[in-house]
């Protein structure tokens, strides 16, 4: 039981996604709000990248 108070699992984070973070907290924020609004700006993102 000892062991398993202490141990925590991190999230891995993918090293090839695109770093839009500048930050351990900017990078949760985009994630939530990555959630809602990726879909209206996916076209606005890949015209821009071009």
């Amino acid at each position: 039981m000892a062991k398993r108070e202490k141990f925590s699992r991190q999230k891995t984070i993918n090293e090839d996604d695109d770093i839009t973070y500048i930050n351990e907290r900017n990078r949760r924020f985009n994630e939530k709000i990555g959630r809602f609004y990726d879909k209206y700006t996916r076209e606005i993102k890949e015209n821009f990248e071009r």
